[in-house]
Formats: structure tokens, sequence, C-alpha cells
């Protein structure tokens, strides 16, 4: 007698893995056009011409949607219509200077905590770093310095820490993307990520949390200067 084999578990399986990877390509489709500005604060994005433009299912790019609604990067109106997330002057700084409260913290646990191994890492995406800007990559800029901070926040040990610190970060996350582009800021953020880690190297508490200021007073007034170029207003409407 021949024993019928149920593959429906396995075919589900499948759907699901498929359906996971379709939503994860919308969503890195859409960020991308988010971070370069394709989509200008305020344009309203909809589910159907995205659907119709990657020839996916509205629903796969509903999942999508969301994912970057969650992330801080898009907003629904009261509308329900769906646009690039608006920050003010006023929300950058007030997320920097949670960023300085947080990220001070983070470094002194990091000197406490980082491993040899993520020091290394760190010291191979500052030469990745220069390799960037000498290329005037500033996508990888961008990703590299993502990295290199995660790193930090990672060596805590203090599961917390990576998770508000990236829901941060990544709420202006178009205007770090933007930011890699104003000529000399690239320069200016190397020296300031190469001052962070020196100071992790020498495990020096002092050195570590005013490199780490002397950054986020730096990207402050980087955005202050350039308010018109990064589209930021002084309030979000």
């Amino acid at each position: 007698m021949t024993r019928m084999v149920n593959n429906s578990g396995h075919q589900k399986n499948e759907n699901k893995n498929k359906n996971e990877d379709i939503t994860e390509f919308i969503t890195s489709n859409l960020k991308w056009k988010v971070l370069n500005g394709q989509y200008s604060i305020g344009e309203r994005i909809t589910e159907q011409s995205i659907a119709e433009e990657l020839n996916v299912s509205r629903n796969s790019v509903r999942m999508a949607i969301m994912k970057l609604i969650n992330e801080g990067l898009l907003i629904k109106g009261s509308t329900g219509a769906v646009m690039v997330r608006d920050i003010s002057i006023k929300e950058a700084n007030e997320i920097i200077d949670m960023r300085k409260v947080l990220e001070t913290y983070a470094v002194n646990q990091a000197i406490d905590h980082i491993t040899t191994s993520q020091l290394s890492a760190m010291e191979s995406i500052l030469i990745s770093m220069e390799g960037a800007i000498k290329n005037r990559d500033f996508e990888l800029y961008s990703n590299l310095n993502t990295r290199f901070h995660n790193i930090i926040y990672n060596s805590t040990g203090n599961d917390m820490v990576p998770n508000i610190l990236i829901d941060l970060k990544t709420k202006m996350l178009r205007y770090q993307f933007k930011i890699s582009f104003i000529p000399g800021r690239a320069e200016q953020s190397y020296k300031e990520h190469a001052d962070i880690y020196m100071a992790l190297v020498k495990k020096d508490r002092k050195l570590a949390e005013q490199a780490v200021i002397n950054h986020l007073e730096s990207l402050r007034n980087c955005i202050t200067r350039n308010k018109e170029i990064l589209e930021i207003k002084e309030v979000r409407k």
C-alpha cells in the first residue's frame, strides 16, 4: 500500500517565506525612495500605485507601508492618506537631546563591555567610511554610520538601549542620508566617529562622553544651518 505524504505544511511554509520576501523587497524599495527624496514630504503614497509599479499585491504593499509607519518614516493622516513623515526643527532638536542622554550612557557602558572583535569591526567600518568618502558613495557612508553606532548600542549589555536609540535614529534617517551629501559633512562626521572609536580603545570615559556630545552637537548645527536643503520646517504641521 502506497503511503500518502502530506506536503500541505511544507507548502504553507514556502508560501509564507515567499510572502515575507516580497514584503521585504517592497519595504526596501519604498525606504530607498523615501531616503533619496523620490517621495517628497507631504506627497501621498497609495497602495494601488505601488502595487501596479512593482507588480505585487496590495496586501503585500499594505504590510510594507505599515512597517515603515512603525519605523517612523511614513505617517497616516487623519483622512487615512499615507505620506512621508515630516520632522520639524523642534522635533529634530528633541531627538538629538534624547540621543545625547542615551548615547553618553551607551558609550559609558560600552567601555565596560565592548569586545576586541567589536572594536575591530568599528575600525574596519572607519576604513570603509574613508573609502566611501573618497568614492563619494554617500549611500554607503550612511549605512556604515548606522552600523558603527549599532555596535556601540549592542555592546552595552542593555537590550532596551539599541531598541530606543535605533527608533530615534530611524525617525531622522531621511535627513541623515541627505546630510551626507552636504559638502564637508561626511569628512567632519568621519573625524567625529574616529574620535569616539579612539576614546573606546583608550577606555577613557570623559573623552568618550565628550566625543559623543561633540558629534551630536555637530549634527544639530548642520541641521540648523541647512534646514532649507533638508526641507525641515520650524514646526511640523
